[in-house]
């Protein structure tokens, strides 16, 4: 699964710089949905942050799924919904 745009804010993170290792520890795929429907919001921006500050711009796919999030540890990640791509 591919986002069809990424957008690093801000200097690099660790964090960030992890998503594109082929291998990790942790490899966590999310699903953002309506919070009142639950349904999938496809085509969605979102930033997510995570814990070490690094931050990113994606768009969920079709099924509202974000690309894989991949780390070495447990990591707290904050998404926040941006609008329609």
């Amino acid at each position: 699964m591919h986002a069809s745009r990424k957008r690093f804010v801000g200097p690099t993170h660790l964090s960030t710089e992890m998503n594109s290792w082929p291998n990790a520890q942790f490899d966590d795929l999310y699903v953002v949905r309506h919070r009142a429907t639950g349904e999938p919001m496809a085509n969605t921006r979102v930033e997510i942050t995570r814990s070490d500050g690094g931050r990113s711009e994606l768009v969920t796919d079709a099924q509202g799924r974000l690309p894989r999030q991949r780390g070495q540890g447990i990591d707290e990640v904050v998404i926040k919904i941006l609008g329609k791509a």
